[in-house]
Order: structure tokens, then C-alpha cells, then sequence
């Protein structure tokens, strides 16, 4: 294949959209999940067939959905102990739950994301779903979560807004 024949790659901001509504996808799949009962691969096909977006990354969100599932025990663990001590995750509304568990998965097994940018793009995905405390609960959390699970990721990054030209 010639480089005339090669297919345009994405631009970053296209990529990033993609991937956004990767993420917005993986957490209305976990809550679908939770709350209908319905399980975890029949969910994903559901979603993917009849909601997602044309334009979403269908791999990053399969990836995310799937990692969440795998690891629900490990991540839960992590999100818990960031809850104040008499909070059970229940208190959580299952949104909230669902985009925690998410972010958290990706915080976890996506190293080739700076964490800011998850930090950022969850944030972000918590104003769209609440108009109240929330998001700045959710920006605590994954900053803590963060910090704990890839402090040495902060280390290079000296603001917020550093990190946010590399939206993955």
C-alpha cells in the first residue's frame, strides 16, 4: 500500500471524542447492567447494536466495560476506601456508582493515559449526568484514586491543564 492509499488517521480532537463517548457508553452499560439485571456481554451487545453512538471508539468502550467486570472486586476496593468510613458504596447512586467504577478501571489498566485526562474527561462526563455536588465528589475521588494508584504519573505534571493537551 502506497502512502496515497493509506487510510487518514483520526485527528486527536476526533479520537477524543471517540473515546468520550466511549466512556459515557461503559457507564450507561455498568448502570443497564446493575439495575436491569442483565449481563455484562448481553448489555454490551445491546448497547452496541441499538445506542452507540456511529462515531464512539467501540474497542475502548468493549475494553472498559469488560475490565470493569473482571476486576469489579479489586476496583470496588479502591473506591471504598476513598469513601468516608460509615459510607457504604450503596450510598453511591448507581450512576455515580457506575461512573466511579469506570474511571477507576481506567485509572487502573490504562497506563497510556495520563491520569489527568481521565481525571478530566470523568469529571466532565459527572456534570452531564448531575447538577449537583457530584462532579466535584467524583474530582476528589479520582484525584485521590489517582495520586494513589499512579502518583508517580503526577510527578511530571505540574497543573491540571498540563496533562489535558494529551486527551487520549
Amino acid at each position: 500500500m502506497t502512502d496515497e492509499q493509506q487510510p487518514e488517521q483520526p485527528h486527536q480532537s476526533q479520537r477524543g471524542v471517540a473515546r468520550h463517548l466511549a466512556r459515557v457508553a461503559a457507564v450507561q452499560t455498568l448502570y443497564q447492567i446493575e439495575i436491569g439485571k442483565v449481563g455484562a456481554e448481553k448489555a454490551i451487545e445491546i448497547f452496541t447494536d441499538d445506542y452507540m453512538p456511529l462515531n464512539a471508539d467501540r474497542e475502548f468502550f468493549h475494553y472498559l466495560v469488560r475490565e470493569v467486570i473482571a476486576k469489579l472486586p479489586e476496583i470496588d476496593a479502591i473506591i471504598i476506601a476513598e469513601l468516608p468510613k460509615d459510607w457504604p458504596m450503596t450510598r453511591l447512586d448507581a450512576v455515580l456508582r457506575a461512573l466511579m467504577r469506570v474511571a477507576t478501571a481506567e485509572l487502573l489498566t490504562r497506563g497510556d493515559i495520563p491520569p489527568l485526562v481521565t481525571i478530566s474527561e470523568f469529571v466532565d462526563i459527572a456534570h452531564s449526568f448531575f447538577s449537583g455536588k457530584e462532579p466535584g465528589l467524583v474530582h476528589n475521588m479520582l484525584d485521590r484514586i489517582g495520586h494513589a494508584i499512579r502518583g508517580a504519573d503526577f510527578a511530571t505534571v505540574k497543573t491540571a491543564s498540563d496533562g489535558l493537551d494529551q486527551i487520549q
